[in-house]
């Protein structure tokens, strides 16, 4: 009943420890290598979207090379925020300076998100133009891609965070930290095709079949954290912290070859689909420490 009296109070502590004259690190606030398991509660965003689409195409009548044409646009699909809760883990080292009441540490967390934000049925509109090699002619034209569905996945965050904190009495510590972090993420775009106005035809499929992209990547950003330890005892502690993780917009670059055929015309071109997006990552975590003294 004692324990949760004081872990009731922990925050009440923290505000008036130092006018109350406690300091000093106890026999329960210890230094050392820790290992820590819990959960955070977590909201996910994607944000600075846009997906750029370009396509290039020669046609050849036999070996013949009859025209040359490109067009090129943007879109701005989906922004979107997700809440979950994840598995939280994490490990670290620290120590007092001096054997003083201020503490330094580094840790590394690792949270499994596996969070999905999808767009269906979009279209990345199309302007370009097309130059005649048997004329001289330049036509302009419109169309767009259509595609059944842009996905970006936010799967994993790895944290590293350098730290600084201070002890208030035996039981209560406050810190903050910042640092790197790592976020893996994955790319999917379904079932995209080029569709442009072609001799005269609106809405021709100029890539020919659909076709689906894909790719994973890791991409770095940075992070803060301010969190209260409650010490159980010599070997355990509770730790609740809140961290604010952010990635700056990243640009995939997909490349996508094709040929198809219009009547006689042979056509041989290019893809280029670049989604970007940054992403942000707000979590409240909880968890369980075990400290190896002496280590």
């Amino acid at each position: 009943m004692k324990k949760k009296y004081q872990l009731a109070l922990c925050a009440m502590t923290l505000a008036n420890a130092a006018l109350a004259g406690e300091m000093g690190p106890s026999s329960l606030v210890n230094q050392g290598f820790f290992v820590g398991i819990g959960g955070s509660y977590n909201s996910v965003s994607l944000n600075n979207q846009s997906i750029y689409g370009k396509g290039v195409n020669n046609a050849y009548l036999g070996p013949i090379l009859t025209s040359s044409g490109s067009a090129s646009g943007y879109s701005n699909p989906f922004y979107q925020t997700q809440t979950l809760f994840s598995p939280h883990g994490q490990a670290g080292y620290s120590r007092y300076f001096n054997d003083g009441v201020n503490f330094w540490g580094i840790k590394f967390s690792y949270d499994y998100l596996d969070t999905h934000f999808s767009d269906n049925n979009m279209t990345i509109e199309q302007a370009g133009s097309n130059y005649n090699e048997i004329t001289g002619a330049t036509t302009y034209f419109t169309g767009n891609y259509a595609v059944e569905s842009v996905q970006t996945s936010v799967n994993h965050e790895l944290l590293l965070l350098a730290y600084i904190g201070h002890s208030f009495n035996k039981h209560c510590s406050v810190y903050l930290g910042a640092g790197p972090s790592l976020l893996g993420m994955q790319s999917n775009i379904y079932h995209l095709i080029g569709y442009a106005d072609y001799d005269g035809m609106p809405g021709t499929d100029i890539s020919g079949a659909p076709v689906n992209l894909s790719k994973s990547m890791w991409e770095w950003g940075g992070a803060g954290q301010i969190g209260v330890t409650y010490a159980v005892n010599t070997s355990w502690y509770l730790d609740f912290n809140y961290t604010y993780a952010r990635v700056p917009k990243n640009t995939i670059k997909y490349v996508s070859p094709f040929t198809n055929q219009i009547g006689p015309d042979h056509l041989v071109g290019t893809s280029y689909i670049n989604p970007s997006q940054g992403a942000t990552v707000q979590s409240f975590g909880v968890s369980v420490n075990k400290i190896f003294q002496g280590v």
